[in-house]
């Protein structure tokens, strides 16, 4: 469930919890609440993952005794990471969305917002070492290489390629019918 897939305003991905942990237990839930968090800890659960977000706006302060906050020093106290799922789940190809929809027997489905359904493709391409800016650039310009916020990322590598021309190949670099090492 990609984070590209979420909507612009959507909190998804690791909220609470360290990096470097290693995930034992998981407890899936709708929503994050102290029932929830006490389950948890019971349970010997120590990662959360959660359809709605716990934190949705900036905390101006964490104190135990008002929601969303209460919540957040008992999951930091008792060592609990949460992982947010929201729109992006909601988006997801095959997602919860399209779930409901065939569970409901709908046939005329399409998304409201189908820009967040776009698919990543790879492109590979072997060009001469002369030529390998210009084509980068070139794919960049046609809008490849978007990811999130960045535009024009490119993976570029050596190698060596070998090709046979054909009757009726017009080769840039070698000849027709003989092997050729580039």
């Amino acid at each position: 469930f990609p984070p590209d897939y979420a909507v612009e305003w959507d909190k998804v991905g690791l909220q609470i919890g360290d990096l470097t942990s290693e995930v034992h237990r998981i407890l899936v839930a709708l929503d994050v609440t102290s029932p929830v968090v006490q389950e948890a800890f019971k349970k010997d659960i120590n990662l959360i993952v959660a359809h709605h977000p716990l934190i949705f706006s900036p905390l101006s302060r964490i104190l135990s005794t008002s929601y969303p906050e209460k919540v957040v020093m008992h999951m930091i106290k008792e060592g609990l990471a949460l992982y947010v799922l929201h729109t992006n789940l909601d988006a997801m190809p095959a997602g919860l969305n399209d779930f409901w929809a065939e569970r409901m027997g709908l046939k005329k489905v399409e998304a409201i917002n189908p820009e967040i359904r776009q698919r990543f493709y790879k492109i590979a391409v072997f060009v001469p070492e002369t030529h390998v800016e210009k084509v980068r650039s070139a794919l960049g310009q046609a809008g490849a290489g978007k990811i999130g916020n960045y535009e024009q990322c490119s993976f570029r590598t050596r190698g060596m390629g070998t090709f046979l021309p054909l009757q009726g190949a017009t080769p840039y670099l070698g000849q027709v019918g003989k092997v050729n090492e580039e």
